[in-house]
């Protein structure tokens, strides 16, 4: 439970592993589905949303394992701690291993592809910046090219202009 936790968490979401490990319980808002994250990569906070999917596995981690102290995930060994960066690491590592991907993949594989599937299923450039906590929109650039972007509807900004 704590693994597919761990990976709903990163493609949901766009975690990197070490917001993962961050994560504690407060950090969760039900009503609207969201996830404060602190202090991340370059001091940047941010808020990113989950959906149906990740709350439902939520719910079921918190009923199966229960939620000890303040950590959102607890360690084997002492549960009013949380798992290390370097455990969280490995699991990630064997569920891709264990997936038998052929091509090189690595826990940035899931936020790289949480980015292009965002883009894909219609989300905006501006909208990824906010939620992957970039500071420069060149760097969330870089997705585009990855990207299969949907079918926009024809517009004429000539007829729109003179619909007024």
């Amino acid at each position: 439970m704590c693994q597919l936790l761990i990976i709903q968490l990163m493609y949901d979401c766009g975690l990197r592993i070490s917001e993962v490990v961050k994560l504690r319980v407060g950090d969760f808002d039900k009503k609207i589905f969201s996830i404060s994250i602190r202090k991340s990569k370059g001091n940047v906070s941010r808020v990113v949303y989950y959906g149906h999917s990740l709350r439902d596995t939520l719910n079921k981690y918190a009923l199966a394992i229960g939620l000890h102290g303040d950590h959102l995930i607890s360690s084997y060994v002492d549960k009013q701690a949380g798992l290390s960066l370097s455990i969280i690491q490995h699991i990630v590592k064997e569920i891709i291993r264990r997936s038998k991907i052929k091509k090189k993949a690595s826990s940035h594989t899931i936020r790289h592809n949480y980015a292009v599937h965002f883009l894909n299923n219609g989300g905006s450039l501006y909208r990824l910046q906010l939620l992957l906590g970039h500071r420069h929109l060149t760097t969330t650039l870089e997705y585009l090219k990855h990207a299969i972007l949907p079918d926009s509807i024809r517009v004429s900004n000539l007829d729109n202009l003179k619909k007024r």
